[in-house]
């Protein structure tokens, strides 16, 4: 079996300057954390390629949208969302570092992701294993409104995907490609969901595919109401799984859906998802991030000024776009039981509201 080093492995993000502050935070924290890997960005438009060109940052190769895009991907970009055509070219950016760069591992990581320790760990738990392509559980848990997220938002995230540069991880590359070009929705109709419903069957399909056993790789705001935070010592985080008791310590956080609303306030869209979330860890995680994105989103604002008002508000974005889902006439029951679920939750709302 062939041997890898953490010098063998890259990792690849895309983002435009809509995500543009929380992309650099992004790229910081895997700067900050990582050895020797590599950091390719797909600037999905001129401001963010001339930003982080400017910028010059530590292990990062910039890559300009024209030299990426491909006719196929040209002709469905206008029948598309913003979010819908970064989750499109989610796979062929993959593809593309493997056969243009020539990197061995490549890793996916999505703009809103955070890093507390060296994603390596994650990494090398597929390559020990022997293992061509690694993805990440939701980790929903377990109940009814579990079983509903899973069925409309998939069992698997799109958000930290490594695939080696091998002809079984391109077949798999390829093949995803073609799905995301064919369809790419953020309507969640059970059948699909952006780029990532097509990942459900991948584990079953393929014997290459390895799916992430760490739980320090993939806390979000789906699944944080599981977790406990153990301690805290030197910026090393362990988390608890409050069911099977297992502590690990805290790779990466996924932020998604926070919303910037000025005046030293953020909306962090967490509360209202499930019960039994802990205030503490969730303060903890917040409210240091929260201030490092408003950090880089005044750099930005200094440093890199747009001529209009308009174009001020396209690099700094308040809020996010959210997936939309249809719920069918056989799920009348479920539906009835996450209305009255999300009527409750309600109530949390206050404190999704988090002061800056």
């Amino acid at each position: 079996m062939k041997s890898y080093q953490e010098s063998d492995c890259c990792y690849c993000t895309l983002f435009n300057s809509f995500y543009l502050d929380r992309g650099v935070t992004m790229l910081h924290s895997v700067i900050e954390n990582c050895g020797e890997a590599r950091i390719y960005v797909l600037a999905m438009d001129d401001h963010t390629f001339r930003v982080l060109s400017e910028m010059d940052l530590e292990k990062t190769v910039v890559i300009h949208y024209d030299v990426f895009v491909t006719d196929e991907l040209r002709a469905v970009q206008s029948e598309r969302t913003i979010a819908e055509y970064c989750w499109t070219c989610t796979a062929p950016l993959v593809a593309y570092i493997l056969n243009e760069y020539q990197e061995k591992v490549c890793t996916y990581i999505d703009a809103d992701l955070f890093f507390y320790k060296n994603p390596y760990c994650l990494v090398k738990e597929m390559l020990d294993e022997g293992y061509s392509v690694q993805i990440v559980e939701h980790r929903f848990g377990k109940g009814i409104f579990a079983e509903h997220m899973r069925k409309y938002s998939g069992t698997f995230c799109v958000q930290f995907n490594t695939f080696k540069n091998n002809r079984e991880a391109k077949e798999i590359l390829k093949e995803w490609a073609v799905q995301c070009l064919e369809c790419c929705t953020s309507v969640q109709d059970r059948n699909n969901l952006g780029d990532q419903k097509y990942l459900e069957k991948w584990p079953e399909t393929y014997s290459c595919v390895h799916v992430l056993q760490n739980e320090g790789g993939g806390l979000a705001p789906w699944n944080i109401h599981q977790y406990h935070l153990e301690s805290e010592e030197e910026g090393n985080i362990q988390i608890k799984n409050k069911k099977n008791k297992n502590i690990e310590y805290l790779i990466f956080y996924h932020f998604h859906e926070l919303q910037f609303l000025g005046q030293g306030r953020a909306d962090i869209h967490v509360f209202t998802r499930n019960f039994g979330i802990e205030r503490e860890l969730i303060e903890f995680l917040y409210l240091p991030y929260i201030r490092r994105v408003q950090g880089v989103r005044e750099y930005l604002l200094h440093n890199f000024p747009e001529p209009t008002e308009q174009n001020q508000q396209r690099i700094l974005p308040t809020k996010p776009q959210k997936a939309k889902r249809e719920i069918f006439g056989e799920d009348f029951w479920e539906k009835v039981y996450c209305k009255l679920r999300g009527v409750v939750l309600k109530m949390q709302r206050k404190k999704d509201f988090l002061e800056i």
